[in-house]
């Protein structure tokens, strides 16, 4: 399988079948919509689950194959340095991290199927996800901090790799037009999803005026595209999401450990009730932490959106007037009428 075109010097040696590649780890050019590059901790088992995905079409098992490529350690960016090996420590803590709270959750399942051991089984899956989350968070930061240090150097690294530009991945985040009254740009993380959740939740007689005001934004019509403020904006927003995951998914564990204390209360069992107790109160402390977290970051984008915002706001304005020209502006679009 030849992993890069053949005119490409550096990056021949990026090739070879996945049986004959003693590599099986690290530095991985990925198929994410908005994200390039990470560290693979099982090569061999990706490509597995690729062929093994319910894609719509064959040809999109061959695109993601042909995306998805382990790079030799000797070309990664800063292999010797400190950031780099402790994004591969942290990488490898969060892949035991992760399969620990997988075989947590699926012993879970069988304990709620079979009636029996649920509370400590229900404990040792919520363990297992804090011990996830936690992992999660190490690695991101560690890997922000290589990526700031060898970005530029992994940009070239991709056009060497893919000089036809058959790596275009279609863009999901950066700079969005709301359909908010009183804020009508921001970072969006993942669009395709709120697309979705626009098409779920919202009204039915406001969506095609949300979806027509929802807009992401080409990255390269980004005002300051290039500026330490955007790319602040782009690393707090990412963190705002991750903030956001982790707190939807800690509310939701503690409304099922305060389900299954109220049901060991009913059911009189000190021993249960106990157990069930102290799950509950480990969740709803992990609750209220996420919840403070989310806060903290979500000041930290309000402040560095500003400060953004306080450069380019006339590009932005003037970006505004060129996607809506005035006159359908004032006849089809009213702000003010957006969220009654």
């Amino acid at each position: 399988m030849q992993t890069t075109p053949k005119k490409c010097n550096q990056n021949s040696e990026i090739s070879g079948t996945v049986e004959e590649m003693r590599q099986n780890s690290g530095l991985a050019h990925c198929m994410y919509s908005g994200k390039h590059w990470d560290y693979c901790s099982d090569y061999r088992k990706m490509v597995i689950n690729i062929r093994e995905y319910d894609w719509e079409s064959d040809s999109n098992i061959e695109l993601h194959l042909r995306l998805f490529k382990l790079i030799p350690n000797k070309l990664v960016p800063g292999k010797e340095s400190l950031e780099w090996k402790i994004v591969k420590i942290t990488a490898h803590s969060l892949n035991i991290a992760k399969e620990n709270y997988v075989i947590a959750k699926k012993d879970y399942e069988k304990a709620k199927d079979a009636h029996y051991g649920v509370w400590k089984a229900k404990k040792a899956y919520y363990d297992a996800w804090i011990a996830y989350i936690k992992a999660l968070k190490s690695y991101d930061n560690a890997w922000q901090i290589y990526f700031s240090l060898y970005g530029d150097k992994l940009d070239a690294l991709h056009d060497e790799m893919f000089p036809e530009g058959e790596c275009k991945m279609k863009q999901n985040s950066g700079l969005a037009h709301y359909p908010e009254p009183d804020r009508h740009w921001g970072y969006c993380y993942n669009y395709r999803k709120r697309v979705e959740y626009i098409k779920a939740n919202e009204p039915k007689d406001k969506q095609e005026l949300y979806l027509k005001l929802f807009k992401l934004i080409p990255d390269e019509l980004t005002p300051g595209k290039e500026s330490y403020e955007w790319k602040s904006c782009v690393m707090v927003g990412k963190a705002l999401d991750n903030a956001m995951k982790i707190l939807i998914e800690s509310d939701k564990i503690y409304d099922e450990a305060r389900e299954a204390y109220n049901k060991a209360s009913e059911a009189r069992n000190d021993e249960m009730e106990f157990i069930a107790l102290d799950f509950r109160n480990k969740a709803l402390c992990k609750c209220v932490y996420a919840r403070n977290d989310y806060k903290d970051v979500l000041k930290a984008y309000e402040k560095t959106w500003q400060t953004y915002y306080s450069i380019y706001a006339n590009e932005l304005q003037a970006l505004q007037d060129k996607m809506f020209p005035e006159s359908q502006w004032r006849r089809e679009i009213n702000f003010s009428e957006v969220k009654k």
